[in-house]
Parts: structure tokens; sequence; C-alpha cells
């Protein structure tokens, strides 16, 4: 059973992205995850320079539950490599309700290989982006690849404005952004 509702994600920190060899990196990211008000798991990114590469390490749990019984269970692990704003590498494998899911990806002279448990292709794109909820740009995206499938999504932003949310305990104030891809629709917080 996949949860038929947009899922919200909540970033509690956003700096400036980390792609300029010069640029300081960003504090680790941890984007908590609702289902309507109801926590249902988190997001968590770790970034590090390596080279002219930021690599990010990203790992996210998700559990609906109903009555103490789990009636759907989502677990990611994805290892991104950056340079200069653009994706160069994806190895990624996710359990998505019991479906198995594993992506390598490269992105070199223009060319995007993708090698899945699906299968392998390999597309034309200028600037490869996965859904980088971290960076701030994402918003400015049309087209996304999924880590978890290695599928190229177009994507659309829409502002929703200030909302106020009650996060650990605290209320804060949010701007929230509307991202509808082909079979997502999350709502995205930044603090």
């Amino acid at each position: 059973m996949r949860p038929s509702r947009p899922l919200a994600l909540v970033a509690l920190l956003l700096a400036a992205p980390a792609f300029a060899t010069e640029a300081p990196l960003p504090e680790d990211r941890h984007f908590r995850v609702f289902l309507d008000d109801r926590e249902v798991g988190d997001h968590r990114f770790a970034f590090a320079r390596e080279g002219d590469a930021v690599s990010v390490h990203s790992v996210a749990d998700f559990r609906v539950r109903i009555a103490f019984v789990t009636v759907y269970r989502y677990e990611h692990e994805a290892r991104e490599r950056w340079v200069d704003g653009c994706l160069v590498g994806l190895e990624s494998t996710t359990n998505d309700n019991g479906t198995e899911h594993r992506v390598e990806a490269s992105w070199h002279d223009g060319v995007f290989s993708v090698d899945t448990n699906r299968g392998q292709r390999s597309e034309q794109t200028d600037c490869p982006w996965t859904f980088a909820y971290w960076d701030p740009a994402i918003r400015e995206r049309e087209e996304l690849f999924n880590a978890q499938t290695g599928d190229r999504s177009d994507v659309s932003f829409e502002a929703l404005g200030e909302r106020t949310l009650e996060i650990g305990g605290e209320t804060r104030t949010t701007r929230a952004w509307q991202l509808d891809a082909e079979k997502l629709d999350i709502v995205l917080h930044y603090s």
C-alpha cells in the first residue's frame, strides 16, 4: 500500500549549495517526513568533499503504521557525486514496501548512463539532477532523475507561501513549496 496523500518534508536548516570547489560544505540535513500531521520517518543527507566533487550520502526510512501494524515501509540509501552543480555519479539501493530497486548512473560528456535492475539506458542531458531537496536551486529545475528508479521525471514547483508548523515542540515559520512530478506529490517546507 503506497500512501496516497502528499508527503511533507521539513528541512530544519537551509544554506547555500556546496557545488563550487571553494564553497564551504553545507551542514548535514535532516528532513522529518510527515503524512498528514503524523511523522512517518526521516531523510538525512551528509556532505563531504572529494577533490573537485561533493559527495552526498542520503538515507531515508519511512514507516506508515495503522494500529501498531506497519502497512507501508520505505528504506533508501544513495551515494551521489556532484561536480560544478551537476550529478556525475549515483549508486542507490531501495526497498519500497518489498520491491527492491538498484541504480548505478554516471554522467560524462553530456550523456547520462543509467544501469538499474530493470535494464540499462543512456540519454543526452546538459546537467542531471536528482531530487536534491537539500539545495534550494532544485526549484529552478524542470526535470529530475529519481535516485530510487533511475527514471527521469518532468517536475514543477509552486510557491505556497509562509506556513507555521509545530516542529520538535517549537512553532516555526517555514516557506512551503509544492513539488509535482509524474507519480509524486510532495510539499517541501524550508525554515
